[in-house]
């Protein structure tokens, strides 16, 4: 029977893609014997070859932190952007619920739009994301986002 391919894991999927951009940009794969040798003996489909040979180019330790930096800083925004959003929805609460002044519609929108555009984002893409064309084209737009 068929051998199941192996999972390839999320962050050597990264690293695949960062190698394979380094080389489109180089206009050539990278000179490297070793690591293609490396690739051929660990056998398996033509994915898990080249994450082998990603993992084993010299310069992989350097892009495999660089890698990490970049998600380091990209949760970093995302919790920068959560705590805001939660600020925002909280003042929105107590605004609506006449805990303070009246609010102007300016002040209103600032902090309730992230919160409404996130939703309304939401609820378009929900039935959208059934369809495969459609889906497959956001989802390579936010792939290279």
């Amino acid at each position: 029977m068929f051998a199941r391919p192996r999972r390839i894991r999320p962050f050597h999927r990264l690293l695949m893609e960062v190698v394979r951009l380094r080389e489109e940009a180089a206009g050539s794969p990278a000179e490297t014997p070793e690591a293609d040798a490396a690739a051929r003996a660990g056998g398996g489909d033509l994915q898990a070859r080249i994450a082998l040979r990603a993992r084993r180019l010299p310069d992989s330790p350097a892009l495999r932190e660089g890698i990490r930096r970049g998600l380091g800083i990209l949760a970093l925004v995302g919790l920068a952007a959560t705590l805001l959003l939660g600020l925002a929805g909280a003042l929105a609460a107590g605004a609506a619920l006449g805990n303070a002044e009246p609010v102007s519609l300016p002040l209103a929108l600032a902090l309730v739009g992230p919160n409404l555009l996130t939703l309304l984002l939401w609820l378009l893409l929900l039935p959208l994301a059934r369809r495969s064309g459609l889906a497959l084209l956001l989802r390579g737009l936010g792939a290279r986002i």
